[in-house]
């Protein structure tokens, strides 16, 4: 998500009594992180991106993206887009010739946190991000995930595409320093500035959280947590 993590309690899967009994704490804690991983997944592959003050765009301004998926799939009506919007609009340049990475330092590991603790562990992040220099980034702009019942704020950082092996690296790097459990990265589509290739990469959570998502660019939906500003207790 940029990526921080939500509580996801609800979802855990019931168990009966018998099974408890018997059930080692080792497995129990590992069926528990497994569902929690399994969540998280769907929870980032279907979340809609905000980038603020895009380099090479209007000042001020907020890009959307959403996931292209099939009208089947969607849970709730402003949650996920509906079919794939012929006239998209192209994504910003600087997105569309550079490997971009999101991330955050909301929500550590999927808790639920004070929001002065997780603006303390943003403003730490964005200056890690400044003195980032291997490689250098192109550009960093502040950004948030989103969806009906969820959002974290961030930062995207664009780099150049033959430093991605590299870059994709050090932020894993800096996402497990502040026990993220994953990051987005976005990848150019070659010959469509109208879509992105959204991976989501494991930092402090493991392969069940990985997934992949095309993405388009669109207007900002119609969801309370989709505006520029929002208070605390909005989160």
């Amino acid at each position: 998500r940029m990526l921080a993590t939500r509580s996801v309690a609800r979802h855990a899967p019931r168990v009966t009594s018998r099974v408890r009994a018997r059930s080692s704490p080792r497995a129990s804690s590992a069926m528990s992180s497994s569902a929690r991983e399994k969540d998280l997944q769907t929870l980032w592959a279907d979340a809609y991106d905000a980038w603020l003050d895009v380099p090479g765009e209007p000042q001020p301004s907020v890009v959307y993206a959403r996931p292209v998926v099939p009208e089947l799939t969607r849970v709730h009506a402003g949650d996920l887009p509906a079919q794939s919007s012929r006239d998209a609009e192209a994504f910003p340049a600087i997105v569309t010739s550079s490997r971009s990475f999101a991330l955050t330092g909301f929500n550590p590991m999927g808790e639920k946190t004070a929001m002065a603790t997780n603006r303390l562990a943003n403003a730490a992040l964005r200056d890690d991000l400044a003195a980032l220099d291997t490689p250098p980034p192109r550009a960093v702009w502040n950004s948030f995930g989103f969806a009906h019942d969820w959002r974290e704020d961030g930062f995207v950082v664009a780099f150049h595409e033959a430093d991605a092996a590299e870059a994709r690296a050090a932020i894993v790097r800096l996402a497990v320093k502040y026990d993220q459990g994953a990051v987005y990265e976005y990848a150019p589509v070659p010959g469509d500035a109208t879509r992105l290739r959204r991976s989501t990469v494991p930092a402090a959570m493991g392969a069940g959280v990985e997934a992949d998502a095309s993405l388009e660019r669109c207007a900002k939906p119609e969801l309370a947590l989709a505006n520029r500003e929002v208070e605390d207790d909005t989160y």
